[in-house]
């Protein structure tokens, strides 16, 4: 099955290139279950990372919210310029494009139930 990093019950079935995001993952579901008493999943992982993102956005750009012109220009650029975000749902570094990779990750339930990567 496919699924997203966030949603991995046992991360220590993650790839070595994904495992930064297991410590964000764990913050997001011990949030989400002390909050709200019920599991974290993808969406709340995404939720998070885009606030988190942000807030990483606006902190960076340091804008004057007076200068309105040039704050979006600051914003603009701060956005474009991410580098190794680490998040719950993606991670990496903005592309030319503005993308960031969203992992996706192939697993199966082998031996005593327990996942597996999926070669």
């Amino acid at each position: 099955m496919t699924v997203h990093p966030a949603d991995i019950t046992d991360l220590s079935v993650l790839p070595k290139n994904v495992q930064p995001m297991a410590r964000v993952i764990n913050k997001v579901r011990k949030g989400i279950m002390a909050k709200y008493k019920h599991p974290a999943d993808w969406i709340n992982a995404h939720g998070y990372d885009g606030a988190l993102f942000t807030a990483d956005v606006l902190r960076r750009a340091a804008a004057d919210p007076t200068k309105l012109e040039e704050a979006r220009e600051k914003i603009r650029q701060a956005l474009v310029s991410e580098k190794g975000f680490v998040g719950a749902f993606f991670m990496g570094d903005v592309t030319a494009t503005h993308e960031i990779q969203v992992p996706v990750i192939m697993i199966k339930v082998g031996k005593d139930q327990k996942l597996e990567l999926a070669e």
